[in-house]
């Protein structure tokens, strides 16, 4: 469920002081044992008015989560016109390149992330969550769509399995880039490291099997 309406007639500025309270110490704590006591102090909020806009910790948490999810895709943008093979790889390297440098600018999301992760399965199987995998997965397919439309990506497997194997892989490598973020994120040369290993390993699994031996 979302927040209740009471919180989207909040004036912004007393949204984004929630929520920006809120970030911090899930970020730092993790939903499970985040002190929601600490969140409303830290944004002048009483516990009467919390229950008045969430129905829970669980419910702000995930409207903390909705919230970085927005600002995530809104700062780093979708893919650009894909009309040849070399257009999709381009693109996919860019859009990855745009994630690592959002986490690299934003910490606090960066640890939220590192957070939400390693959440217990209550909170991976909420609707919400449920259903922002289940939009990412459609976007993602539809990519994978215009990827074989050009050459770039094999046809020789069912889409829906391509979309699967992609999926779990970028979803495993995410993770993994996450919780490690504090030391392969640091430099520029890790970064790069980083979006070169995610790209050949991407190459290596949805690439024709005839267009493996050159780049």
């Amino acid at each position: 469920m979302p927040p209740r309406p009471r919180f989207e007639k909040l004036e912004p500025e007393r949204q984004e002081a929630i929520l920006d309270a809120a970030a911090r110490e899930f970020a730092k704590e993790g939903a499970e044992h985040a002190s929601l006591n600490k969140i409303l102090a830290d944004a002048g909020v009483s516990k009467g008015a919390a229950y008045y806009y969430f129905d829970d910790k669980q419910d702000l948490f995930l409207t903390v989560l909705a919230r970085v999810v927005d600002r995530a895709a809104r700062t780093i943008g979708g893919v650009g016109r894909i009309e040849t093979e070399e257009d999709f790889w381009r693109e996919l390297r860019s859009l990855y390149a745009r994630v690592l440098e959002f986490l690299h600018e934003h910490p606090t999301l960066a640890a939220l992330s590192k957070r939400f992760v390693a959440e217990p399965p209550s909170v991976m199987a909420a609707p919400q969550v449920r259903a922002m995998y289940a939009a990412f997965g459609s976007w993602f397919t539809r990519l994978l769509e215009r990827g074989q439309k050009v050459g770039a990506v094999r046809t020789d497997l069912p889409l829906d399995l391509l979309a699967a194997l992609s999926f779990g892989f970028g979803e495993a490598f995410d993770r993994w880039t996450i919780a490690n973020w504090d030391r392969v994120g640091k430099t520029d040369e890790g970064v790069a490291a980083l979006i070169d290993t995610c790209m050949d390993l991407f190459r290596r699994t949805l690439a024709p099997r005839e267009k493996l031996g050159r780049r």
